[in-house]
C-alpha cells in the first residue's frame, strides 16, 4: 500500500470533493517510466535492498516527478521477496560480542586505545570467520541488507500503471 507522503501529492480537492489524479495509462512518458522501473528493478535480483534504493536514487535523479517513481517503485516492492542474508553468526550476538568491547578507533586517532581492525581481527579469530566477513556480517539483519530473492510479477508498463492507480484508490 502506498503511504501518505506518496499519495498526497496525486490528490486534488475540487470544491468538497476530493479526487485522484491518476497516472494516465496512455501517457507515453509513464509507459517509458514504468517499463524502465520493472526492467531496473529485475536487475536487483539477488542484490540487497540498499541496492535497490541506491538505483532508484540514481534513477530519480534531477526529475520532477519523484513522487510517482517513488510511488511505482513501492508497488514493485511491495510485490517482492526481500529475504535475510543466511549468515553462519547471529548479527546482533556479534554486535552485542564487539559493543562490550568498548569504543575502537581508527588506527591513527589514539595510541592507548584498541584500534578497530585489531578488534575486529580478534572476534573474526573467535568466530572463525575473516574480518571481511565479519564487518558485512554485524547488520546484515537490517532489511538494507536483505536480498530481492523474487521480483515478483513480471511487470509490464501497463501492469505497473494499473497497479499504481488501484494503490492509489486504496489508500
Amino acid at each position: 500500500m502506498l503511504t501518505g507522503d506518496l499519495v498526497r501529492p496525486r490528490l486534488r480537492q475540487q470544491g468538497n470533493e476530493l479526487r485522484i489524479d491518476w497516472l494516465d495509462p496512455t501517457n507515453r512518458h509513464w509507459q517509458q517510466t514504468a517499463a524502465e522501473l520493472a526492467v531496473l528493478f529485475r536487475e536487483q535480483h539477488d542484490q540487497p535492498q540498499e541496492t535497490w534504493q541506491r538505483a532508484l536514487e540514481e534513477y530519480e535523479a534531477g526529475r520532477t516527478d519523484y513522487n510517482v517513481i517513488r510511488g511505482l517503485a513501492k508497488v514493485l516492492s511491495d510485490g517482492a521477496t526481500f529475504q535475510p542474508v543466511a549468515t553462519p553468526v547471529d548479527p546482533v550476538e556479534l554486535r552485542a560480542r564487539l559493543f562490550r568491547r568498548g569504543p575502537a578507533y581508527s588506527a591513527g586517532e589514539a595510541r592507548h586505545h584498541e584500534s578497530r581492525e585489531r578488534m575486529l581481527r580478534e572476534v573474526a579469530v573467535e568466530y572463525k570467520i575473516n574480518p571481511g566477513q565479519l564487518e558485512h556480517l554485524l547488520y546484515a539483519d537490517r532489511t538494507a541488507a536483505y536480498l530481492l530473492t523474487d521480483p515478483g510479477p513480471t511487470w509490464t508498463a501497463d501492469s505497473l500503471i494499473a497497479r499504481y492507480n488501484l494503490e492509489l484508490a486504496r489508500a
